[in-house]
């Protein structure tokens, strides 16, 4: 039941209830996080990073497309949406392509409300120690969990519940 609910968010959102979605930077914690939990949500997921890492390579194994360096072939016509980290500059490759193919493309921190959209969300924000109170966080209740780091006590930087 949530799950559909989750789902009909993106719907509303978009226009779609599954989407094909390109992540720029996928390889950054914060960002694979959430790329790991649209694919939890069943969205095709792809990606694009500077360089190759442990993170590209969780999304390789599980049959993600996966471009090492930008580069404006990684944006794809029937993509619906492009989300990039803060640290892509406007003048991107990705990004621009995204544009000129009519691709709506978000910041992070723009997309990551509507993901949690109805759901009941515990944010943790300070100087020191927000992934560290987090990862508790997560250890101890049952829901989802998008992390800034990876945790060791769930084995990744996100955890998804339908819950």
């Amino acid at each position: 039941m949530q799950l559909r609910r989750l789902r009909k968010n993106m719907r509303n959102y978009l226009g779609k209830e599954l989407m094909k979605i390109h992540f720029i930077g996928i390889g950054g914690i914060g960002i694979s996080a959430l790329a790991k939990y649209m694919q939890a949500l069943g969205h095709e997921v792809s990606g694009s990073d500077m360089k190759a890492t442990k993170i590209t390579q969780y999304f390789v194994d599980r049959g993600c497309e996966v471009t090492i360096g930008h580069t404006p072939d990684a944006i794809h016509a029937d993509h619906d949406l492009v989300v990039y980290s803060a640290v892509v500059k406007p003048e991107n490759v990705e990004r621009k392509r995204a544009q000129e193919l009519g691709i709506k493309a978000l910041c992070r921190r723009d997309f990551l409300p509507t993901v949690v959209k109805d759901r009941e969300v515990f944010a943790v924000c300070g100087a020191h120690g927000k992934s560290t109170t987090t990862a508790i966080l997560a250890a101890i209740m049952e829901g989802s969990a998008i992390i800034g780091a990876e945790s060791k006590s769930i084995g990744s930087n996100m955890r998804f519940s339908e819950s």
